[in-house]
């Protein structure tokens, strides 16, 4: 792997959105702020919709005002198409894809996650993401890092980071989520991008976990608890609860069974199949997991069945 060059632009930030321009102005407004030199620096605002509530006026106000910034329309929904266009466009060495509602709590964030990726032997880089701005420091034994940032066998996921909260050391993981996530821009053109099969409707669902496993084999994933950063999605609520309707319901369980068979259960499907439709997990829950919840609403059972049908399908048709 090629180390980092001195070129004219070293980091791409790309930035997702639609129709949220008060989080937009303020992520905006936390990349300006950063430290790192807006010469090696390019933001690309991608609008995945186009929105209709004023981001456009705005961006070009600052597009106008800030030559390294760019504003890309796009009538493509969803935000894995969105950071594809981005990537397209991009002309650093690192691309940093950032949530348009998280802001940055250090002013240093940008200059580290660039000095991580001297290391040759680093792939990938995220922040720790945490729910609000003046969170205390964690005291933990490192027990309880063991299995943060984990995907067992089980297709249960651990991402409980802020644990990490007041580490200092980079902490190695097999995934998280995209809301602050850089990777070396060659691996990124190499991998064709973020996997556009798991788009559905303009929503995606563990399409950064299947990210972090294709780009394993290229270096490190890592956490980087000094690139702190504050999202307010976390604030939304966590589990089965957080998505209870049908459209998410469905497109959880296809995506967790599109993953789960391409990394995991290539090896005797329909054991594990049956165990999905049956059990399930917290984000992806089957029937005794629903049921153990008491939601007994028919049109969610069948949300439920149907995605992970589609999910299998989905597998075997991109074998």
């Amino acid at each position: 792997m090629k180390k980092i060059k001195n070129n004219e632009i070293i980091l791409s930030v790309l930035i997702p959105t639609y129709n949220r321009k008060k989080d937009l102005k303020l992520v905006v407004k936390s990349l300006l702020e950063q430290d790192f030199n807006k010469k090696k620096l390019e933001i690309i605002v991608i609008d995945n919709g186009p929105s209709n509530d004023g981001t456009d006026l705005y961006m070009k106000q600052i597009e106008a005002k800030y030559p390294y910034i760019k504003y890309i329309k796009t009538n493509k929904k969803g935000c894995i198409l969105a950071q594809n266009i981005g990537l397209n466009a991009a002309k650093g060495d690192i691309i940093l894809n950032i949530d348009d509602d998280i802001e940055f709590i250090n002013k240093n964030a940008l200059s580290i996650i660039v000095s991580d990726f001297q290391n040759n032997n680093i792939a990938i880089v995220g922040g720790l993401e945490l729910s609000f701005f003046k969170k205390k420091h964690h005291k933990n034994s490192n027990s309880e890092f063991l299995n943060i940032g984990n995907v067992s066998k089980w297709g249960e996921f651990s991402s409980d980071f802020e644990k990490l909260d007041g580490q200092t050391n980079l902490f190695d993981v097999m995934q998280f989520r995209s809301c602050c996530m850089a990777i070396r821009k060659e691996i990124l053109i190499e991998l064709g991008g973020f996997n556009t099969l798991y788009n559905y409707n303009g929503q995606a669902f563990r399409y950064e976990t299947d990210l972090c496993f294709r780009a394993s084999k290229y270096g490190r994933i890592l956490i980087d608890p000094n690139v702190r950063i504050w999202h307010k999605a976390s604030e939304r609520g966590s589990g089965v609860e957080r998505g209870l309707n049908k459209k998410n319901i469905y497109l959880n369980n296809r995506n967790h069974m599109f993953f789960m068979l391409t990394f995991f259960w290539k090896d005797k499907p329909l054991i594990w199949i049956i165990f999905d439709i049956l059990i399930g997990n917290y984000r992806t829950p089957g029937f005794f997991y629903l049921l153990r919840r008491k939601i007994f609403d028919v049109t969610l059972l069948l949300s439920m069945v149907r995605g992970k049908v589609d999910g299998v399908k989905l597998f075997r048709s991109n074998k």
